[in-house]
């Protein structure tokens, strides 16, 4: 799923700045700084997957 077809959402100005060079150097400027933000994302469910379905046990239902 694109990025463009998400929702925004606000981060601090510092920390935009600070992916926004990260994307950069990674990237060589080929992808958006939203689908690297995506990219990371998806990355951090994907690793700790387990560790969040653990903490939502029992409150969440289809988190994943």
């Amino acid at each position: 799923i694109p990025a463009r077809y998400g929702k925004p959402v606000y981060v601090r100005r510092e920390y935009h700045e600070r992916i926004a060079k990260i994307s950069v150097m990674l990237t060589g400027g080929k992808v958006s700084l939203s689908a690297y933000i995506d990219n990371v994302l998806a990355q951090h469910f994907e690793q700790y997957r387990e560790e969040i379905e653990a903490a939502y046990a029992g409150k969440l239902e289809n988190l994943f």
